[in-house]
């Protein structure tokens, strides 16, 4: 494993790794940059499962769908206004 440059692998990691195609990017893997990304994606998945619980999972389909046509709306940041006024209200 002279790929890992004094990265230690646990029983089976490497095998994993390897499975994945990951073996070639072990740079990548551990920068400071993929693991922020891999953080930001863990928290928007923890985020999504709460939003599922608290609000079912028919109502958290439709809020992600509004959520990716607002975001790719020209003027979307208007309708996310609205809606935060109407909750301040």
């Amino acid at each position: 494993m002279p790929q890992l440059r004094g990265i230690w692998c646990d029983r089976g990691e490497w095998d994993v790794l390897q499975r994945l195609g990951l073996d070639t990017h072990i740079e990548d893997i551990f920068s400071g940059d993929w693991q922020a990304q891999m953080r930001a994606l863990e928290q928007a998945d923890r985020e999504r499962q709460a939003l599922r619980e608290k609000m079912g999972p028919e109502l958290a389909a439709q809020i992600f769908e509004l959520a990716d046509r607002l975001e790719q709306h020209p003027n979307g940041d208007f309708g996310v206004a609205y809606l935060m006024r109407r909750f301040e209200e």
